[in-house]
């Protein structure tokens, strides 16, 4: 199965312990097994994939997806799975309370560059 996603997530508190926390939530391993996919700077997590992989590991990737966005600030993530799409979008509101969106415009796929890779 072809996955393809990208995220752009903000957050108030480091981003690493964010990442660390999603990823015990999300009980995966995808820094390990596709570090290539992950940028993440002091407050920021991004993530760019195309990679051929198994049902278990695109669960894994939406679980965690889910978990980060839960935590940040602002961003947005979207995944493709064989012509499937989920998508979720957080915005900030004039009193700073984050809010979610869950449609409208995410980013479309084939104008951001992704990093191919190999399911382990």
């Amino acid at each position: 199965m072809r996955l393809r996603g990208l995220a752009e997530m903000v957050f108030e508190e480091s981003a690493r312990l964010c990442f660390a926390r999603g990823l015990e939530r999300a009980h995966a391993e995808l820094d390990v097994r596709f570090p290539e996919a992950w940028v993440i700077d002091e407050r920021r997590i991004e993530l760019s994939i195309d990679a051929e992989l198994g049902a278990a590991d695109a669960q894994s990737f939406r679980r965690l997806l889910e978990a980060l966005l839960d935590e940040a600030s602002a961003g947005s993530a979207v995944l493709e799975l064989e012509g499937e799409r989920w998508e979720r979008r957080l915005r900030q509101s004039a009193s700073g309370i984050p809010g979610v969106e869950g449609s409208g415009a995410a980013p479309d796929l084939d104008d951001h560059p992704t990093i191919r890779s190999k399911a382990g």
